[in-house]
C-alpha cells in the first residue's frame, strides 16, 4: 500500500479516551520530548522512531549517553550513534545532507522537498537525540588543576564535543522544515529551552510525558508551552487530565493549536 507524504508525516502518538492523536510533521517539523525518571519518555521516543519506520522514514539515533539502550527493537534499521564521536560524525552526515537538499531546492525553486520531482527519491529523516540536556551540557573546567592534566584534557574535549554537537543541531533545526529533515529531542530538564534561543524557536511540538499526581510547575507552563493557544489555563486544563489517570503512558501534547492530554503505548502494558 502505498503512503501518501502527508500521511507519511503524521506519526501516530496514541489517544484520547475517544479519539486517535498523532504528530503533524508537516505542520511543525521538530519535536521536544521532556519527561522525567519513571514518566515513560524513554517509552514515548521509542514509540516516535518506530513510527517513523513504519512511514518509511530514515532514522537516526543519537544515544551517547545511555549507547542506545532501549533502542534495539529499532537498530537494525536505525543508524545509532553510541558514543559522543560517533554522534558528532552521524550529525555532520545529516547537516551536509541538509546542505544537499537545500542546493537542491534553490536550483529547482521549490519551497520543500515534498515539492521536488518524485525522481529525487528523497525519504524524510527522522533524528532522536536522547539526553540532550547532558549530551550538551558545558562541564566546569577546574582551576586547580593543571591544564595538561588528564581531566581537565577531557573536561576541555567534552565542551568541545557539546559545542559542536549543539552547532550541528542548530543548524538542522533551522533548515530541517525545508529538507525533510526532523528532530526530535529528549530531556528530562524543561529548563533546556530557556538556554536556547534556537530550540524555542524552531520547536513548534512539545511532548511532556508524566506521572500520576505530578504538579505542574508556572516555569514549564510558561516556557515550555509558550507557543500554546489558550496560554497557561489550556496547558493546565490538559496536564491535569494526563496526571489523573492511574496507570502509566499519559502525557500531554503542546502544539500552535492547542494542549491535549492523550495515553501513548507503555511497556506496563505487555
Amino acid at each position: 500500500m502505498s503512503t501518501s507524504t502527508a500521511s507519511r508525516l503524521e506519526l501516530s502518538l496514541g489517544h484520547t479516551q475517544e479519539d486517535p492523536v498523532s504528530l503533524d510533521l508537516a505542520a511543525s517539523p521538530h519535536t521536544l520530548v521532556i519527561g522525567g525518571t519513571s514518566t515513560g519518555r524513554c517509552a514515548a521516543l521509542r514509540h516516535l522512531a518506530a513510527q517513523g519506520l513504519d512511514r518509511g522514514f530514515e532514522l537516526v539515533i543519537i544515544d551517547p549517553i545511555r549507547r542506545g539502550f532501549g533502542f534495539e527493537a529499532v537498530s537494525d534499521s536505525a543508524t545509532v550513534a553510541h558514543t559522543f564521536g560517533e554522534a558528532i560524525d552521524e550529525l555532520e552526515v545529516v547537516a551536509a545532507e541538509l546542505a544537499r537538499r537545500i542546493d537542491l531546492l534553490l536550483a529547482s525553486g521549490a519551497s520543500t522537498v515534498r515539492d521536488l520531482p518524485a525522481s529525487e527519491g528523497m525519504r524524510p529523516i527522522l533524528v532522536v537525540i536522547e539526553e540532550y540536556a547532558v549530551v550538551t551540557r558545558e562541564h566546569r573546567l577546574p582551576r586547580e588543576l593543571d591544564e595538561q592534566d588528564a581531566m581537565y584534557k577531557d573536561a576541555r574535549k567534552f565542551n568541545a564535543q557539546a559545542e559542536l554537537i549543539r552547532r550541528l543541531t542548530a543548524r538542522i533545526l533551522r533548515g530541517g522544515r525545508y529538507a525533510g529533515i526532523h528532530l526530535v529531542i529528549g530531556t528530562q530538564r524543561a529548563e533546556l529551552t530557556d538556554h536556547s534561543a534556537v530550540l524555542r524557536e524552531n520547536i513548534g511540538n512539545v511532548i511532556m510525558t508524566v506521572r500520576p499526581g505530578q504538579s505542574l510547575s508556572t516555569y514549564t507552563a510558561a516556557i515550555v508551552f509558550s507557543h500554546v493557544a489558550g496560554g497557561e489555563a489550556a496547558v493546565r486544563a490538559a496536564y491535569d487530565e494526563a496526571t489523573a489517570a492511574k496507570d502509566p503512558g499519559h502525557a500531554v501534547l503542546g502544539v500552535a493549536s492547542g494542549a491535549t492530554a492523550f495515553r501513548f503505548p507503555h511497556p506496563a502494558e505487555a
